[in-house]
């Protein structure tokens, strides 16, 4: 392989890992749990300097140690147990990429940056074993052996190499070496004192600085027990913030969401919000005084029926629902319509059904539910 080819393959930024680890790409975090021994998993790493091999053999055994389609490659982490980064250089054959450079091009003075290997990092999970009174349960954790600080750029430095960056006799070029330096400042909480690291500025990643209006917003929903219209990714969906919460330089907030029927957690900074007094704005059954007579408009054919011409096809609904077996649970649904049916009762009559045919959210796929078995109704605000 051309030297050209081996420095674009394995250019500085990339982040990479042993092959012996358990990741293979960025999004692994999501799916894959340690189970054995967590310390055992080798850091995720970024190249910051690249070397392209030249044939070498081991001198008794005779082993081929490197060749022309290789490199050695000077990679950094951050490691927890001494809290600074560290250095390693390691052949590309040991190596396997997690993630293709994609570097920032400029930082500025106070600006708040990362490792870029921390969101990774900070997804990954282990899984602990649990016995009691001869029950075994798994609990799962956050592993963050190898999460970098949050650091904030105090200056930057010329990046230099002493060795030649081209072979003298073929003049292609051999060596990558960084852009330029970012000198960062973080707190050691190891040393109990500040610390300052020169980094590659491709080793890093730039921390957004938070949307205070939307933090304001998300604040306010809390403290006055009010509900939040939140838009994400390009989707529309009502919740019940609890708290928010911070990692690792970022704000999330953390609620109960009446869409996906579960709790959520959002980075503030990449979501729409708005206040809302209430989750829903339209509901059955109701329940109505008038003259001292109490009125109730029922979950039935007729009811829904003027419900949907009231509201349209495109609104967001929660049901509270129970099964032939009594079980009861919240699902929140769209594409909707009644559905009739003629079925035969216990004494072999025929009688009418009517389902409320709808795509549920909670089992991502499309379900008919009998509408005589629907305890409540709320279209979403």
């Amino acid at each position: 392989m051309e030297p050209e080819k081996i420095l674009a393959k394995w250019a500085i930024g990339t982040i990479v890992a042993l092959d012996s680890h358990i990741y293979f790409d960025d999004d692994e975090s999501k799916s894959i749990v340690i189970c054995g021994e967590p310390k055992q998993v080798s850091p995720l790493m970024i190249i910051i300097e690249v070397v392209v091999d030249k044939p070498m053999f081991e001198e008794r055994s005779g082993m081929r140690l490197s060749d022309i389609s290789s490199c050695q490659c000077r990679c950094i982490w951050f490691s927890h147990k001494s809290y600074i980064f560290e250095e390693v250089w390691i052949s590309s054959k040991l190596l396997k990429i997690i993630k293709p450079a994609e570097n920032i091009d400029k930082v500025s003075f106070g600006q708040q940056v990362e490792l870029k290997t921390a969101y990774i990092e900070l997804g990954k999970i282990k899984s602990n074993i649990k016995e009691t009174d001869n029950n075994v349960s798994s609990i799962l954790t956050s592993d963050l052996n190898f999460v970098s600080p949050v650091m904030q750029v105090i200056g930057t430095a010329k990046s230099e190499s002493k060795e030649p960056l081209y072979d003298v006799k073929t003049l292609t070029l051999k060596r990558s070496i960084p852009k330029s330096l970012v000198k960062c400042k973080y707190y050691n909480a190891v040393s109990d004192k500040f610390s300052e690291f020169l980094i590659p500025i491709e080793a890093l990643n730039i921390i957004d600085s938070i949307d205070e209006k939307n933090l304001v917003v998300c604040k306010t929903a809390i403290i006055e027990n009010q509900y939040l219209a939140i838009e994400h990714d390009g989707i529309r969906s009502i919740t019940k913030p609890n708290r928010i919460n911070f990692n690792n330089g970022r704000y999330y907030i953390y609620a109960y969401d009446y869409l996906t029927v579960k709790n959520v957690q959002l980075n503030i900074n990449k979501i729409k919000v708005e206040l809302k007094d209430n989750y829903y704005n339209e509901v059955l059954p109701i329940f109505e005084v008038k003259r001292d007579k109490l009125i109730i408009k029922p979950i039935d054919k007729k009811n829904i029926k003027e419900l949907f011409k009231k509201i349209g096809k495109d609104k967001y609904i929660t049901i509270s629902y129970e099964n032939r077996d009594g079980d009861k649970s919240n699902r929140s649904i769209s594409d909707y319509e009644l559905v009739e049916s003629v079925e035969k009762n216990l004494l072999g009559e025929d009688r009418e059904v009517v389902y409320l045919k709808a795509f549920c959210h909670l089992r991502n796929a499309e379900r008919f539910f009998r509408i005589e078995r629907i305890k409540s109704l709320k279209v979403l605000a």
